[in-house]
């Protein structure tokens, strides 16, 4: 299937685990096969996610100490302001909607309590917890980024340069191309045990809220940076629009860098901003991911009936906003870097909720695409001097 994209291979792996599942006649060890390779997925994620949080922080660190440090700066915190942005607004409207439009359900959320038991169990032991991860990538990071000034630090540098390549091998090699199969095996058992036709019953509804949204948050930047920046709001979506389409046929942020530096030249954003700006916020400004992770995360605390206290949602959301500047690029899509994070309200990375969220982020992949796209002129927009 790889000369399909991994969100039509995602689709078609969910249509055939659907099918397959209702197939009575099977026998159960075959289920039992899938449940074993989910377990050995799973643990193997739980692994590997905070070896790969460790490379991608350290590196982003260090490759954004060497860009010019007031455009960088100012960028970054406009990233991240609008990042916090779309985080409110997509929890304001789950929170408040989502109660309405969604209904809780008696599915199993705990693969080892599951009717389909695996053939035979797997534990990897994390070398550190995901926190542990991320708090020494940041004192790596900053730490060569202030030895890079000095000239020191090379090798460590190059040591955390050649890490990153390799947790990029797996990621791409690996991780991303059993994604299709792990959401194969797990719709298969949830369709064999009948649990996945309430799941998907409650969840179609929470799409037509996402690409409302992203719609809505677009149309809001736009609108401010126009009346800010003296422009026409409608010159300026009739310029981003081809860029929005080449992200939503490309699905990569990195390859529609052409298109959005086209759009940014007749939006006349200087050529010295918009060839820094375009390519930075490709990696650090995710819009579309930002609202779609929310509003899936928030539909999944309703409809599984696992709302967690305001305590630990707002610091996780405030950590969130943070997490979506730092490493959103990461090959596989957002919901892959994401992930680890979720333990802070309580979802492990291997549980049903989890896979879930991979499901139904990667399957809008192509609109979230688009809106990260078409979100990352509004930073060029504001930087560029008048």
């Amino acid at each position: 299937m790889k000369k399909f994209s991994l969100a039509t291979q995602v689709f078609i792996a969910m249509i055939l685990a659907l099918g397959f599942g209702q197939i009575k006649i099977l026998p159960e060890v075959i289920f039992q096969g899938f449940a074993t390779f989910t377990g050995f997925f799973g643990a193997f994620l739980s692994f590997f996610i905070p070896i790969l949080v460790l490379g991608l922080i350290v590196h982003s660190i260090t490759q954004l100490a060497s860009m010019a440090h007031k455009i960088l700066i100012k960028s970054l915190l406009l990233c991240w302001i609008l990042t916090a942005c779309a985080v409110t607004i997509a929890s304001l409207v789950g929170f408040n909607l989502f109660p309405h439009i969604l209904s809780t359900t008696d599915v199993v959320l705990n693969n080892d309590t599951a009717s389909v038991s695996a053939l035979m169990e797997f534990s990897l032991i994390p070398l550190f917890k995901v926190f542990e991860a991320t708090v020494l990538a940041l004192m790596i990071g900053l730490a060569l980024a202030s030895l890079s000034k000095h000239n020191k630090g090379i090798t460590m540098r190059k040591f955390f340069g050649d890490f990153y390549e390799v947790v990029l091998v797996i990621l791409k090699s690996f991780v991303v191309p059993c994604i299709p199969f792990y959401i194969f095996a797990n719709f298969a058992i949830l369709s064999y045990t009948n649990q996945v036709f309430v799941i998907i019953g409650q969840y179609w509804k929470v799409y037509g809220v996402i690409f409302a949204l992203h719609f809505t948050v677009l149309g809001l930047g736009y609108l401010v940076v126009s009346i800010v920046k003296k422009r026409s709001f409608i010159e300026l979506i009739r310029h981003v629009t081809p860029a929005y389409l080449v992200g939503f046929g490309t699905q990569s942020s990195a390859a529609s860098i052409p298109a959005n530096l086209e759009a940014a030249q007749k939006m006349n954003i200087s050529r010295e901003t918009r060839e820094f700006t375009v390519p930075l916020t490709a990696t650090t400004l995710a819009l579309g991911s930002t609202i779609t992770l929310t509003l899936c995360l928030i539909s999944s605390f309703i409809i599984f009936d696992m709302m967690p206290e305001m305590n630990v949602i707002i610091p996780f959301l405030i950590a969130f906003s943070f997490i979506m500047v730092v490493i959103p690029g990461a090959p596989g899509g957002a919901v892959m870097t994401a992930l680890p994070y979720l333990t802070m309200v309580g979802i492990e990375p291997s549980s049903l909720i989890a896979q879930l969220m991979i499901t139904l982020y990667i399957t809008q992949d192509s609109f979230g695409t688009a809106a990260n796209v078409a979100g990352d002129n509004i930073i060029g927009i504001f930087v560029d001097k008048p």
